[in-house]
C-alpha cells in the first residue's frame, strides 16, 4: 500500500517537472506577445423588443463607433493569424440585457470563439465604455395626403387623386420608431408631378413623414412606405362669350363726371376649362388714366386674358376705349347757417332776435356752390317804422340767381323803448345871495333845456331778456338839470333883509 501511494506521488512530481521543463522551453522559445491594437466593430446584444437605441436628437441609432482591441499570444500563434481571421473569431458587443428606456453606460465586452479561447486573451479595449440611450418602441396610425403639383396642358382638366383606389382621406398609415419622434408626426404626404400630362397619371409615389411644420421627421418608419396614387386628366374645352369692360384710373377735372365708357369690342370669346370659365364674369383692360380730362379721349390697350384660358382664334387681344366727360349739372341741396341781422331799429332801441340764427335749404349746381363767398350768407329783418312790441317776422336772404332758396324760418323780434332818464335836485342853500326884485324887463332864468347827444347803439344784455336774444340798447346823454332858484324858495327873514 505504501508502495502504490510511493509510487503514484513520484509520477504526479514526474509529470510536473516534465510540463514545468516543457512550458520552459517553449516560453523560451515561443514567449507570448501583444499584438498591435485592430478595429472590431461593435455588436448589440440583448435588446429588448420594445426598444430602440436612439442618438441625442431622438432618431433610431443604428450605426456605432468602431472598438480598437489588442490580444495577447504566443509568438507562433500570432504569427499565423490573419486580420481576417481576428475578425471572423473575435467579438466586441454591448449587452443591453435587463436595461429599460432611459440613458445607460454600458461596458465593451469580448468573445473569442474556438479554436484560439485557450490561446488568446484581449489585452486591451478602447473605449472600456460606451453610452447608449434607449427609448420606446411605439406605433400609430397617420393620414395620408397627396400633393399635386403642376398643371395639365391647356384644354385638359384633372380629377380628384385617388390612393390605392380610395379617397386619399380615407387612407391611413402606420408610422413606427422612438416614442419621441413618433408623436411628432401628424401625416404622411406623397408628391404626384402631373404638369404637362394630357393622360391619366398612375404612379407608385414614396411617402414622407411630416410634422406640423411640414417638416420631415427622421428616425422613423412608415408601413407601407409607398402608394400607388392614380389621378384622372380629361380633356374639357369651353367656350364663354364676355363684356369687355374699360378700367380707368385716375379722376377728371373738378367740376366733371364721367357719363360713358365704351369698348370696342364690347364683347369677347375665350376658350378654356369650364371650370376655369364658370369663374369669369368679365374680360377688362389694362387701365386708361383719365386723370384732369375735361372731354372725350380714346385709348387702345391690351386685355388682361385670365389666366387658363385665351381668347377665341380669330378674337383681338387688344380693345379700343372711349371715355366721355361732362360739367357735373346735377343740382345739390343743402342746409346751410345764416345769421340773422336787424336795420332801420330807431336809435336806443333795445332789439331781441329768436332765433340768432337760422337753417335755410338750398339748391343748385355744384359750379355755384364753389363760388359762393360765406360772408354773404346773412338773412336781414328790417324794423323801420316799427313801434315797440313783439313781431314776428320772415327774413330777407340775398343769393346768386343760380342758387334756389327753400322754405325760410320765421324769427320772432322784440323792440323795447330805451330807459327813462333820471333828474338829480340840488338842495336849498342856508344863505342865498340878495336877489334883485324882478322888473319889468327882468324875467327868470329858464332852466337849461337838456340836449341828448348822439350816440351809436351798442348791443348789451339785459338781466330780464330771454335766454338766447339779443338786445341792442341805445343809450342817451345822461344830462342832469340844475335848478333856478325861485322867490318862494328864499326864507322870510331873508327877504325882510333884502328889502
Amino acid at each position: 500500500m505504501n508502495w502504490f501511494r510511493n509510487q503514484a506521488l513520484s509520477f504526479i512530481l514526474a509529470l510536473g517537472l516534465s510540463f514545468a521543463l516543457w512550458a520552459f522551453v517553449s516560453f523560451r522559445e515561443n514567449p507570448n506577445r501583444i499584438s498591435e491594437p485592430f478595429n472590431l466593430p461593435l455588436a448589440v446584444r440583448g435588446q429588448a423588443e420594445d426598444l430602440v437605441v436612439v442618438n441625442q436628437e431622438g432618431q433610431r441609432r443604428t450605426e456605432f463607433p468602431n472598438v480598437s482591441i489588442a490580444i495577447e499570444t504566443d509568438q507562433n500563434t500570432l504569427a499565423g493569424l490573419s486580420s481576417s481571421e481576428l475578425q471572423a473569431n473575435i467579438e466586441a458587443f454591448i449587452d443591453l440585457s435587463g436595461l429599460g428606456a432611459g440613458e445607460h453606460v454600458v461596458p465593451v465586452q469580448t468573445e473569442i470563439e474556438s479554436p484560439f479561447d485557450r490561446r488568446i486573451e484581449t489585452e486591451e479595449i478602447d473605449p472600456e465604455t460606451i453610452t447608449i440611450r434607449l427609448d420606446q418602441e411605439i406605433a400609430r396610425a397617420v393620414p395620408v395626403q397627396i400633393e399635386v403639383e403642376g398643371n395639365p396642358p391647356f384644354s385638359f382638366r384633372r380629377g380628384n387623386p385617388q390612393v390605392n383606389d380610395q379617397p386619399p382621406d380615407e387612407v391611413m398609415v402606420e408610422v413606427s420608431g422612438p416614442e419621441s419622434r413618433v408623436e411628432e408626426v401628424v401625416i404622411a404626404r406623397a408628391t404626384a408631378r402631373i404638369d404637362g400630362l394630357s393622360a391619366n397619371y398612375e404612379s407608385s409615389v414614396q411617402l414622407q413623414p411630416l410634422n406640423a411644420n411640414d417638416q420631415v421627421v427622421d428616425g422613423v418608419t412608415l408601413d407601407p412606405a409607398t402608394v400607388n396614387v392614380e389621378i384622372p386628366i380629361r380633356s374639357v374645352v369651353g367656350l364663354k362669350r364676355l363684356p369687355v369692360i374699360g378700367n380707368v384710373e385716375g379722376a377728371p377735372a373738378p367740376g366733371y363726371v364721367i357719363t360713358d365708357i365704351q369698348s370696342e369690342p364690347a364683347l369677347i370669346n375665350l376658350t378654356g376649362s369650364s371650370e376655369t370659365l364658370e369663374t369669369i364674369e368679365q374680360v377688362e383692360t389694362t387701365p386708361v388714366d383719365i386723370t384732369g380730362i375735361t372731354g372725350t379721349i380714346t385709348r387702345t390697350v391690351p386685355l388682361n386674358i385670365p389666366e387658363g384660358t385665351s381668347p377665341q382664334l380669330g378674337e383681338p387681344e387688344e380693345a379700343t376705349i372711349t371715355v366721355r366727360v361732362t360739367p357735373l349739372e346735377q343740382r345739390f341741396q343743402v342746409q346751410l347757417p345764416f345769421p340773422v341781422e336787424v336795420t332801420g331799429a330807431s336809435i336806443g332801441f333795445n332789439v331781441d332776435i329768436d332765433p340768432q340764427v337760422i337753417k335755410v335749404a338750398l339748391s343748385g349746381p355744384v359750379e355755384a356752390f364753389s363760388q359762393l363767398d360765406t360772408e354773404t350768407l346773412v338773412a336781414t329783418i328790417d324794423l323801420s317804422g316799427l313801434t315797440p312790441g313783439t313781431y314776428i317776422r320772415t327774413p330777407d336772404i340775398s343769393l346768386p340767381e343760380t342758387l334756389t332758396v327753400g322754405s325760410i324760418p320765421e324769427v320772432q323780434v322784440t323792440l323795447r323803448p330805451p330807459p327813462r332818464p333820471t333828474t338829480t335836485r340840488l338842495p336849498p342853500t342856508q344863505t342865498a345871495a340878495p336877489v334883485p326884485s324882478p322888473t319889468a324887463t327882468d324875467t327868470a332864468p329858464e332852466p337849461p333845456t337838456p340836449t341828448a347827444a348822439p350816440t351809436v347803439p351798442l348791443p348789451t344784455e339785459e338781466p330780464d331778456a330771454p335766454q338766447g336774444a339779443v338786445s341792442t340798447i341805445v343809450p342817451e346823454a345822461d344830462i342832469t338839470p340844475i335848478p333856478t332858484p325861485t322867490p318862494a324858495s328864499i326864507p322870510a327873514s331873508e327877504e325882510t333883509d333884502a328889502m
